[in-house]
């Protein structure tokens, strides 16, 4: 899981932060329904080659215990064979 907010972006993987970066506290983004979404890549900048299980499009980020929640609540439908 992924989230950007509080002048930082984070990567999640099983639960915890896997990676960080600042961004800017202003940072925000707009969507008016008439352009694609763009998931796993920055437009034109590559891309995530691999399978989303699931993608939550929210109005604010998910705090750390959230996505640890989430994780929680969901992990059995990923587990790893």
């Amino acid at each position: 899981m992924a989230t950007c907010g509080n002048g930082k972006q984070r990567l999640f993987v099983d639960g915890q932060v896997f990676a960080e970066r600042d961004v800017p506290d202003d940072l925000t983004l707009s969507y008016n329904g008439t352009k694609g979404v763009y998931l796993g890549h920055w437009q034109g900048n590559g891309f995530f080659d691999g399978t989303m299980g699931k993608a939550y499009i929210l109005k604010r980020a998910l705090t750390g215990d959230e996505v640890r929640a989430v994780y929680a609540a969901e992990r059995k439908r990923f587990k790893k064979t």
